[in-house]
């Protein structure tokens, strides 16, 4: 999707803030009522039904993880998705009075697009800011990822779900060892390849490792990847 197809305001383009395109995602044209929203860091590591990511009902799974979130108010010292998460806190407390305490996994992200169109009838500035900012900032929320979970749980729209997942991190020294036995797990529904500050001088190696691994779990190009 083009930007200028779902920013309710185009003036506030070019944006380069995954934050600001992620609080546009429910303007997509055709987008259904519910769908699923991943980062391009996460995979499907086997086919994976509809119901790990909604209830028969229609509702909207989550999954948290076990890492607690930080204490205290969003802080410019903070790295921006905990500036973000705190942010989110503080909405949910306000409109809910309900206290947030874990984050989310990274995983891809079940979503119900009229919950959204409620965060937003009922907090437009907070969309608004947002979507105009062009980079990330300590002043953002994380709409979809995250806001869209607490918001459903509290207006009764989402529910927990589990989900087979792994995170690797592709900085962290022991990766090429854990990337080359990944290529063999039949186990995990989805796996986040996370490159956060990976060293120069073992970029070359783990790029090799990746490559391998991708190219083994993803023989066939989708018809969606760019020829």
């Amino acid at each position: 999707m083009d930007h200028r197809d779902i920013f309710a305001d185009a003036s506030a383009l070019p944006v380069f803030n995954s934050h600001a395109i992620e609080s546009q995602l429910h303007r997509i044209p055709g987008l259904s009522e519910r769908y699923v929203y991943l980062n391009d860091d996460v995979f499907f590591g086997r086919p994976v039904p509809a119901s790990t990511f909604f209830s028969p009902g229609g509702l909207s799974k989550y999954f948290p993880s076990k890492a607690v979130l930080a204490a205290g108010v969003p802080s410019a010292r903070d790295m921006p998705v905990l500036s973000a998460a705190k942010h989110n806190r503080s909405l949910i407390e306000n409109h809910f009075g309900r206290i947030v305490s874990h984050k989310f996994k990274h995983t891809p992200h079940p979503q119900l697009r009229s919950v959204i169109e409620d965060m937003e009838r009922s907090m437009p500035e907070i969309f608004e800011s947002v979507a105009r900012s062009r980079v990330r900032h300590p002043s953002d929320v994380s709409i979809s990822s995250a806001l869209h979970h607490f918001w459903g749980v509290a207006t009764g729209r989402s529910v927990e779900g589990r989900i087979r997942y792994d995170y690797v991190d592709l900085a962290q020294a022991g990766t090429p060892v854990r990337l080359a036995t990944m290529s063999a797990r039949t186990d995990l529904d989805v796996f986040c390849l996370n490159d956060t500050h990976l060293p120069l001088e073992r970029a070359q190696e783990v790029d090799r490792v990746t490559r391998t691994l991708l190219d083994q779990r993803f023989p066939v190009q989708s018809s969606f990847e760019l020829r």
